[in-house]
């Protein structure tokens, strides 16, 4: 009788530790696809702060270049008309 009850007790509590590591692994893919979602978003930030500072030197280089001659060719590449350093 005691080993019967042994063998119950026992397959019992491996049931219930296989259940919880079932949960164990679906709550750790669930973690991981959220882990995958925020790093393509860092991702897609870091690139959109790359395009940032590559287009800011851009214009800086334009309006410094465009500032120290004069020179026109500068000026078009800009949606906005630039200071004009002439005096009226």
């Amino acid at each position: 009788m005691r080993i019967k009850e042994s063998s119950r007790i026992i397959t019992i509590f491996i049931v219930i530790l296989s259940c919880i590591g079932s949960l164990s692994m679906l709550h750790s893919y669930r973690l991981l696809d959220e882990q995958r979602g925020i790093s393509i978003r860092l991702l897609r930030a870091a690139e959109a702060v790359d395009k940032l500072i590559e287009g800011s030197d851009i214009l800086t280089n334009a309006v410094r270049s465009y500032a120290a001659t004069g020179e026109k060719k500068f000026n078009p590449d800009f949606p906005f008309p630039m200071i004009s350093n002439d005096c009226h």
